[in-house]
């Protein structure tokens, strides 16, 4: 086994599933393409975006306490609409979030 491809993998992975915009798909397949195990090239890129994920959703939970900042990024009215927008979908709102959208109603 080859331990440091595969957490470089999980690195990528993890980076990829957080607001940085990193992609890990082009590593995957690589590997996969030079002949890595395909359940050890999932394994480490599934735990990757799964903990990028829980850190999405820690930094969300977290950083709603400092919206009445002035260094915070977003403005009350804008929260608003993606609230609103989440309350009005659900999850399903979800599925387009990372779409670069402004100025829907």
């Amino acid at each position: 086994m080859d331990l440091p491809v595969y957490t470089s993998l999980f690195i990528t992975a993890l980076l990829a599933a957080t607001i940085l915009p990193f992609y890990s798909e082009v590593l995957f397949v690589g590997l996969l393409a030079a002949g890595y195990d395909p359940a050890l090239v999932w394994l480490s890129a599934t735990a990757g975006n799964t903990l990028g994920a829980a850190v999405n959703w820690v930094i969300g939970r977290y950083l709603l306490h400092f919206q009445d900042r002035r260094w915070f990024p977003f403005k009350a009215d804008g929260l608003a609409r993606a609230q609103r927008w989440f309350q009005r979908f659900g999850v399903w709102s979800l599925l387009f979030s990372w779409l670069p959208l402004r100025h829907l109603q």
